[in-house]
């Protein structure tokens, strides 16, 4: 955006909802994943699901994809569907093992999203499964964030003491950087300097 305009530009991140949840790595089998996000985003699960796949043996999971209704992930079968909402996520988000963010990070369209997702994941006690996009590189000391989730997905399983490490910097970075209080405290001074400006 500097590119295009004179006027100063503020980037300001999505503060995380909701109240803190332990942290927790289970250990059963099958390993219960969970994707959700706006229907738009459905055609990103095409990256990851074939590299959780090829890891089903070693690693036996399932899948719940979460999004609204109508855009087509009823059908995909053998993935368990559930419709979003607010308290649904809340409840997916504590009977899941782990949270998977899939995307392109070769595609300009989809390289560019807000870390929202993984903070909330990461917040509500989760793991986080991630393909390297921009807002996430951050956020990859406090989950795993690379080119294979199948390959993520393997260390997951074989590192549980480390990945509940993670989760619990991950929410100690999180409360520094993503509350709603910092969030809010961002707004103000760039409203404080936009206003300066005029």
């Amino acid at each position: 955006m500097k590119d295009y305009t004179a006027a100063r530009v503020s980037v300001i991140t999505d503060p995380v909802e909701g109240a803190q949840q332990p942290g927790r790595v289970a250990s059963r089998s099958p390993c219960r994943l969970l994707w959700f996000g706006n229907m738009q985003n459905l055609d990103t699960l095409k990256y990851g699901l074939p590299q959780l796949e090829r890891v089903a043996d070693a690693v036996p999971h399932t899948l719940t994809l979460m999004t609204a209704p109508g855009a087509g992930a009823e059908a995909m079968a053998p993935h368990r569907f559930r419709p979003w909402s607010v308290p649904a996520l809340g409840e997916a988000l504590q009977e899941c093992d782990a949270v998977v963010i899939p995307s392109n990070p070769y595609d300009p369209l989809k390289a560019v999203k807000s870390p929202n997702r993984f903070t909330e994941a990461v917040w509500a006690g989760r793991f986080v499964l991630a393909h390297p996009l921009p807002a996430y590189q951050e956020l990859a000391g406090f989950g795993w964030v690379g080119d294979d989730l199948g390959e993520g997905l393997r260390w997951l399983a074989s590192n549980a003491d480390e990945a509940l490490q993670r989760i619990q910097r991950g929410q100690t970075a999180i409360a520094e950087r993503f509350s709603p209080g910092v969030v809010a405290g961002a707004w103000k001074e760039a409203i404080r300097k936009a206003m300066q400006t005029q």
